[in-house]
């Protein structure tokens, strides 16, 4: 086996590998001691890591904190941004349907006087026709 990439060492010490390469790492650390000295360095700095206690400031504490508070609160969440597309698809079907409806009402309020319209002018025209009658007028009109 070639050298295997560093990385993959660092995965080794980790316990990140699949069990056929733990096998041919091993074998290649056996063999090569330039991979095995890495393999030693990476051991060290991972330990001194490990066991190494940070302080952290109280300051440093709270700020992070309240970092992560503020961004809970503007965080909606999965069900809060699905409840709010739906209102918002609500409020444009309504606002649709409403404007359909003031449309209609319109058109009918406009045909229903044209409709009076026509129907005042048929009646006056009924009653200055000389017999009076609806048959005489609708003959008057054929013409």
């Amino acid at each position: 086996m070639k050298h295997p990439d560093p990385i993959e060492i660092s995965k080794y010490i980790d316990n990140e590998l699949a069990a056929g390469m733990v096998s041919k790492i091993e074998k290649h650390l056996s063999e090569c001691g330039e991979c095995r000295n890495l393999h030693t360095e990476f051991k060290n700095i991972k330990s001194r890591i490990e066991f190494t206690e940070y302080e952290v400031p109280d300051l440093l504490f709270a700020k992070i904190s309240s970092s992560v508070n503020s961004e809970k609160k503007i965080s909606f969440g999965f069900a809060g941004k699905l409840a709010f597309g739906l209102t918002v698809i609500l409020f444009f079907a309504f606002s649709f349907a409403f404007s359909l409806m003031q449309g209609k009402s319109h058109f009918e309020n406009r045909t229903l006087s044209s409709d009076d319209q026509i129907a005042d002018e048929f009646i006056a025209n009924i009653s200055s026709y000389p017999h009076g009658s609806l048959l005489s007028t609708v003959s008057q009109i054929d013409r």
